[in-house]
């Protein structure tokens, strides 16, 4: 829950802005229907961008005179400290259950 009568956001921080390989900022692409809510979507997703792929989304996230937040459309996301996180596609499981079913089965 955001209280909307608790934010403050700048109209000009929600102007459209210039970013890197002009990919998109994921603000941008949100549409409401009710322009009152509008901040309150800008101070959840501020300048975050999209890109295509991971390796887009790391060489904008880590420019020479910014750093951006970035998300994939796999649902990676580059965090402007560096830190990444989700995405994946393949599940991993380790291999403890398989060892114990066969030591159970002989």
């Amino acid at each position: 829950f955001i209280g909307l009568d608790k934010i403050t956001v700048s109209e000009r921080n929600m102007d459209k802005i210039q970013t890197p390989e002009n990919i998109p900022r994921l603000f941008d692409m949100v549409t409401v229907k009710d322009e009152k809510i509008r901040p309150a979507f800008y101070f959840a997703l501020r300048d975050t961008l999209v890109a295509d792929n991971l390796d887009q989304a790391t060489r904008v996230a880590f420019q020479k005179e910014k750093r951006w937040r970035v998300v994939t459309l796999q649902g990676q996301i580059i965090e402007q400290s560096g830190t990444m996180t989700g995405g994946g596609g393949k599940i991993m499981k380790g291999r403890m259950g398989s060892s114990l079913m066969v030591e159970i089965g002989r």
